[in-house]
């Protein structure tokens, strides 16, 4: 009940402040030139992705992504992940009047999480088909627009803590997480005494809960974003979920884990643990005067989860996940199997993307990331070797869990909406954990898992 008091104030205050800066810019406006310089305007409209063509009525674009997948820890004879549609994607926009517009995405292969949506090294997703209630529904957006620097909107919101991906290559960005969508409606303003700034207020239903709300705790989300000098940008983010249970994003973890833990359940208390996340990032967009073409994101981003009650699990407990062979760290979360304390889930992203534009049509991409996992709990062990899933000699505990992943590629316009690219990606335990591993062509667990993927991008609008 205080989250949520604070959470109803937070967003009154916030739609307050940008009424009263909205009318003291209007009258700044006025007394400068009638026509605003045109970056901002260009800046603005990148940012909150607005049409491209602001004179027409209604726009409509489709999108499909084609990958043929190698994977090299695949054994002799295994069937490789070729020729498989990521993305198949449908735009519709509106411009009803000059204040007025909506926007619907539909994508059968749409994820609840963005970092999902076109990738290719995940075999099994989130999809938005399978877990919303609005279906195969990918992006939603009503927006009014009472004055030009100011916006409000009813959307499908993917997250605060923005990351770059300049990279273009398809498997890039795997190890970064903004959040799960979810239905939130938004206050976005231009700012007029800082050039080029946007602030954006949001209130949701919680990450994973889409057009319907699953607890009594909600969400808030800021963001800001600007331009530093001529070609390049900043972004920062922050934000706060109460509670992850009851989520569509906690049902997807929960079938995960009983899936790849031989049918594993667990009794899940209606309180869950809090998700706080916060990014910081720079972000080239190929204007810079003196590297035209070259575009390169430095990021930082932090995703911290709160146990709410340290005497209420909300997840399977470490005598639990015993009968887990193996585990993935995108959907763990660690009880205290002495309800000692409440314990907390820290996962710290560093990474470091590129890409550059030759002769308008070729492009060479680089894409690294670093994420370490911390807890208050001392699970994870190293191993000596593997012997099939047995970890052989592992040693002492510890409460700190690292990996990286670099992909490299290049990519080519065939014709107008047409690109193809070629990557290589590399994914990595900094060590051989006890049940996080990947496995080796002959079955044994690795800390390493190579793949090389083909991409066929195709976008056509009118």
């Amino acid at each position: 009940m205080f989250l949520q008091e604070n959470f109803v104030a937070s967003l009154r205050w916030a739609l307050f402040l940008c009424v009263v800066l909205s009318d003291w810019s209007a009258s700044q406006l006025l007394a400068q030139s009638p026509e605003k310089p045109a970056e901002e305007k260009l800046f603005f409209k990148e940012k909150k992705r607005l049409k491209p063509f602001p004179d027409a009525e209604s726009y409509t674009s489709i999108g499909i992504l084609v990958d043929c997948l190698h994977d090299f820890n695949l054994g002799a004879g295994e069937a490789q992940n070729c020729l498989t549609v990521n993305g198949l994607r449908l735009n519709l926009e509106e411009r009803f009047h000059s204040e007025l517009r909506a926007k619907i995405s539909i994508d059968p292969f749409a994820s609840l999480n963005s970092r999902y949506d076109g990738a290719v090294i995940y075999r099994d997703k989130p999809l938005l088909s399978q877990y919303s209630s609005l279906g195969p529904v990918a992006d939603y957006q009503l927006i009014w627009s009472p004055r030009k620097n100011l916006e409000l909107a009813l959307e499908l919101y993917n997250g605060a803590s923005y990351f770059p991906n300049t990279s273009k290559l398809s498997p890039g960005g795997s190890l970064a997480d903004s959040g799960w969508k979810q239905s939130a409606v938004s206050v976005t303003y231009l700012l007029s005494m800082l050039e080029g700034v946007m602030v954006k207020f949001v209130g949701g239903n919680g990450e994973g809960e889409i057009g319907q709300n699953a607890d009594p705790q909600q969400y808030f989300g800021f963001e800001l974003h600007g331009e530093i000098v001529q070609g390049l940008e900043f972004h920062g983010g922050f934000s706060l979920d109460g509670n992850h249970v009851g989520s569509s994003a906690a049902q997807w973890k929960r079938d995960q884990m009983s899936t790849k833990c031989n049918g594993l359940e667990w009794s899940e208390d209606s309180v869950g643990f809090t998700t706080r996340r916060m990014s910081a990032a720079i972000e080239t967009n190929g204007r810079l005067p003196f590297a035209h073409g070259l575009k390169f994101g430095l990021g930082w981003q932090k995703s911290i989860f709160s146990d709410l009650d340290k005497d209420k699990n909300s997840a399977p407990s470490l005598s639990d996940l015993e009968q887990c062979d193996r585990l993935d760290p995108d959907y763990l979360f660690l009880e205290d199997p002495v309800n000692s304390v409440a314990n907390t889930m820290d996962y710290t992203v560093l990474g470091l993307n590129a890409s550059y534009l030759i002769l308008d049509n070729y492009f060479l991409g680089f894409d690294y990331e670093k994420r370490t996992i911390s807890t208050d709990l001392e699970y994870f062990q190293v191993c000596e070797s593997y012997a099939g899933s047995e970890c052989i000699n592992p040693a002492s505990a510890s409460d700190k869990l690292e990996q990286w992943a670099y992909t490299v590629g290049m990519g080519m316009k065939l014709s107008e909406g047409l690109v193809f690219s070629l990557s290589y990606n590399t994914s990595s335990f900094a060590h051989l954990y006890k049940k996080f591993y990947y496995e080796d062509p002959k079955g044994n667990g690795t800390n390493q898992r190579e793949v090389f993927n083909a991409r066929v991008a195709y976008n056509w609008g009118s």
